[in-house]
């Protein structure tokens, strides 16, 4: 079976990840003239939006903002989109790069319900079955948004993660919103008290010393979920700080109003398992009490980890900073990080922040 055709020579520019930034990356290229690449390693496009209940900024489902742009994509013939396939190497400079792209096997009936969901959303015909092969071609830039991973909840051995199925992340309260019910994993019952633990692994020596910006406003966001599904249940947000984002400072403050939902001020230092319940260890720093509150459910805000640290590109001349995330810096080399791949961000900044970075890589290949 042949590799498919995609576009070769200096005006051609290569993003890497289909997320929200990615599509933005590409499709503003393409409309303004320069062909474009888009490989996602997936076998969907959409990145971590897609896997959400809502998101930011309009709390709408994420077809709602990435509808439009996958319209973009289907209708510009001058973007060529690789699922299940990834950057192997990069040689050359600014201007004048030479790339590999491994494509993977591809088998639609070995996708999961609900990749074949996600995958529906951006190509609705489907896509057909498809070998492995390799692509060398030419680019004359390349976008990196190769997105996040949230942070493995598994090293987090004081908070339970692993001692119990009903201490659950952010991003799995999401897909559990996103089914339509918000149930106890262990035993399928309807919690009655859900804590929320901020911070868990972030600004923490001993894991992510950063502040990963949006955990916050997704753990608010959780707690709306809760108060949707679940009318009668009991929601209390543990946290060091609450940060959020311009605008939305006004979303904690209809969250203050309500009458089953707390705040508590205080890191926590453990979960534990106890009587079909868990037990929230945590000293209440405003109160000056030590409290040991019992919770049906425990959700963790993990932390925000580049794919770029740990899944780094051959021969890709991109300075780093001391968390793996890519530094934009001074020095133009024609690999430009965008999104969640270069710093903690939100949904509507990375959409910026890829056009910002996509009208730099296209006056790379008019030089």
């Amino acid at each position: 079976m042949n590799s498919p055709t995609v576009p070769n020579g200096k005006d051609a520019i290569l993003v890497v990840g289909g997320g929200i930034a990615g599509i933005t990356a590409a499709c503003e290229a393409a409309e303004v003239g320069n062909n474009v690449i888009l490989v996602e390693k997936e076998a969907f496009l959409g990145g971590r939006v897609i896997t959400l209940h809502n998101y930011f900024p309009k709390l709408c489902p994420p077809t709602c903002g990435l509808e439009i742009n996958f319209r973009r994509l289907r209708t510009n013939p001058r973007i060529t989109v690789l699922t299940k396939a990834e950057v192997t190497k990069v040689a050359g400079a600014r201007g004048d790069f030479d790339v590999t792209i491994e494509l993977g096997a591809f088998d639609p009936a070995a996708l999961t319900d609900d990749e074949k969901g996600y995958m529906a959303a951006w190509a609705p015909a489907g896509a057909p079955a498809r070998e492995a092969s390799t692509i060398e071609t030419k680019v004359g830039s390349i976008v990196a948004a190769t997105g996040w991973t949230p942070y493995d909840a598994n090293n987090l051995d004081t908070l339970g993660y692993a001692e119990s199925a009903d201490v659950v992340t952010n991003m799995e309260l999401e897909r559990m919103a996103a089914s339509g019910k918000i149930v106890r994993p262990s035993d399928g019952e309807v919690p009655k008290r859900i804590a929320f633990v901020q911070c868990a692994g972030s600004r923490d020596n001993n894991h992510l010393p950063y502040c990963s910006a949006v955990c916050c406003m997704g753990s608010l966001k959780g707690i709306r979920y809760v108060r949707q599904f679940l009318p009668e249940a009991e929601a209390q947000m543990f946290y060091i700080d609450i940060r959020t984002i311009g605008r939305h400072e006004e979303f904690y403050y209809e969250l203050l109003e309500d009458e089953k939902v707390s705040f508590t001020k205080g890191k926590v230092a453990k979960v534990v398992p106890e009587e079909g319940q868990l037990e929230v260890s945590v000293e209440d720093t405003i109160g000056g009490k030590l409290l040991h509150e019992k919770f049906d459910m425990v959700v963790l805000a993990t932390g925000v980890v580049p794919n770029w640290k740990d899944a780094p590109i051959e021969g890709a001349d991109v300075a780093v900073d001391d968390y793996g995330f890519i530094h934009q810096g001074t020095e133009r080399t024609g690999i430009y990080g965008v999104g969640c791949a270069r710093r903690p961000i939100d949904v509507s900044r990375s959409v910026k922040d890829a056009t910002a970075a996509t009208l730099r890589a296209i006056q790379d290949t008019r030089r």
